[in-house]
């Protein structure tokens, strides 16, 4: 009975205690799931996204995913920020003096990544190949942690419309090469820009042939363009221009099929513009991709409104079409308010 009663007393005693344990056990747990960089005052990172709030930051392989270059291969230009931050115990450090930073490509960090074995259940299962220098560039190597600050800033520009990915992605390692104070972080230090291989490249278009066309200028463009079959002919400076040397041009819709030669799959197509002057503006705008497995019967694809640039333009079907081996495509409107229309390639995929 006695001991029954100090055992009451101490419950009694230590209960409010033991209630407020489950929440001091927690707080270090949900702090962990924080991906905080850690390390003692005067740590360099690397970031990406930019930013000064230290459970934000990301760089390493721990974050490779989040360095994936998704932007359009139409855009001309894409610029990126990463910065260069101090850190202390996971929180932003001012600098106490100037800390001169420099960064650049580390070039052996892609052999080094397609040859550990623990990247090989990347999305692709294939090695990057290191990005060509066409493809981007870093605006400033240099820079300053100033004192009394705790980042500096950096530009990465890329190119997307140069970019060729039918045989294979591209890995761009971006590196503090570097500091001239502080200690440097080695798990946080790199940037991994990456973007994969095209899972769909362009069809081969040695087989093509044009099965008909709305009209074609084959006087007013001079000699070699103009006709239809220009359009699939794999040079650049050549164009497919609808008629418009007459009394009455021909006006919108205008209309171009295409025989591949064989059955495909279709996923898509790409439209390169006029690259050799004319009025910009009379390129495809509003289209619909028409596609046929006999030449005869015909099931609408997809319908799209293009941009307005000079650059390469690619277009993803909704869903994929199966078993067709030719397509048409139907312009139903310009950038302008001319009857006519042209384009200098048409691919498909």
């Amino acid at each position: 009975m006695i001991a029954t009663v100090i055992k009451r007393q101490i419950m009694k005693k230590f209960l409010p205690f033991l209630l407020l344990l489950p929440s001091v056990l927690v707080l270090p747990g949900c702090y962990k799931k924080i991906d905080t960089p850690q390390g003692p005052d005067n740590t360099i990172i690397l970031a990406y996204p930019t930013g000064n709030t230290a459970n934000t930051l990301s760089s390493g392989l721990d974050h490779f995913k989040n360095a994936l270059l998704n932007f359009s291969l139409n855009d001309e230009t894409d610029t990126l920020l990463i910065s260069v931050n101090l850190i202390g115990n996971g929180i932003p450090n001012a600098a106490g003096k100037d800390i001169n930073i420099a960064i650049g490509v580390d070039s052996s960090l892609v052999a080094a990544y397609n040859g550990d074995v623990t990247h090989q259940a990347d999305t692709t299962n294939e090695p990057f190949a290191l990005m060509p220098s066409p493809y981007y560039s870093l605006v400033d190597t240099t820079g300053t942690i100033a004192a009394g600050q705790n980042q500096v800033n950096f530009k990465v520009v890329f190119y997307p419309s140069r970019f060729d990915i039918t045989q294979t992605g591209y890995l761009l390692p971006v590196s503090i090469v570097n500091a001239s104070g502080g200690s440097l972080s080695q798990d946080m230090k790199t940037v991994y820009f990456h973007i994969y291989k095209d899972p769909f490249p362009p069809f081969n278009r040695a087989s093509w042939s044009v099965l008909d066309e709305d009209c074609q200028e084959l006087v007013g463009e001079g000699a070699g363009n103009g006709a239809g079959i220009n359009c699939i002919d794999g040079n650049s400076s050549t164009y497919w221009h609808t008629q418009w040397d007459v009394s009455a041009p021909p006006t919108f819709p205008h209309w171009i099929k295409i025989d591949m030669g064989e059955t495909q799959t279709l996923h898509g197509f790409s439209f390169l513009p006029r690259q050799n002057g004319g009025n910009k503006a009379d390129q495809f705008k509003d289209i619909v991709i028409m596609a046929s497995d006999d030449g005869t019967n015909w099931q609408q694809a997809g319908q799209f409104s293009l941009d307005d640039i000079s650059t390469q333009q690619k277009l993803n079907l909704t869903n994929p079409v199966p078993g067709m081996r030719y397509f048409e495509v139907i312009v139903n409107s310009n950038f302008d308010t001319n009857p006519w229309t042209n384009v200098a390639e048409i691919y498909a995929f």
